[in-house]
């Protein structure tokens, strides 16, 4: 066993018999590197805007030149959670706000490196907005009446799920 040093070494051995003759290997040459930190990325936010309260899926992926240990997800700056195996996902529960969400890879040795940051946008849910259409105000049938009820949705922050029409 040999501890190492950072740098190019060359190595050989030599055999020694009883009666004194020797014989040396011819020369090996190693190189030993400093351990190359991993590389993480975010690679995916589902949803990327979302509403407060709704989970919000955070994957990311790392390597390294060795093995990596362990993937932590940051939600500006705080421990969402770690996972130790790929692929590397968390889950987040959306807070009123815009957040910067990163993830730290550690390799086997020690070695660690932060993402490049990415932001998310937890809104409030903002209502729809729908009016009534037809009929107009104030409309006049003659009984029997079959009256036809359209009306006109919007939502500005998703879209409209249904409108229900309801009578008195």
């Amino acid at each position: 066993s040999w501890t190492s040093t950072v740098g190019t070494h060359t190595i050989t051995a030599t055999a020694t018999d009883n009666q004194g003759a020797t014989k040396t290997t011819s020369n090996i040459v190693v190189t030993v590197a400093n351990n190359q930190a991993p590389v993480a990325v975010i690679t995916n936010t589902t949803p990327t805007t979302a509403i407060v309260g709704d989970v919000v899926s955070i994957a990311a992926t790392a390597t390294d030149n060795g093995s990596v240990a362990s993937v932590e997800f940051f939600v500006d700056g705080t421990l969402l959670s770690t996972d130790n195996t790929s692929p590397y996902t968390a889950s987040y529960t959306g807070v009123l706000g815009t957040h910067t969400l990163t993830a730290r890879a550690t390799d086997n040795l020690g070695a660690q490196t932060v993402s490049s940051a990415v932001s998310i946008t937890v809104a409030n849910n903002v209502p729809p907005t729908v009016s009534i259409t037809s009929p107009a105000n104030g409309a006049n049938y003659t009984f029997p009446a079959t009256v036809t009820i359209n009306a006109s949705a919007t939502d500005a922050d998703g879209s409209v799920a249904s409108v229900g029409f309801y009578v008195n």
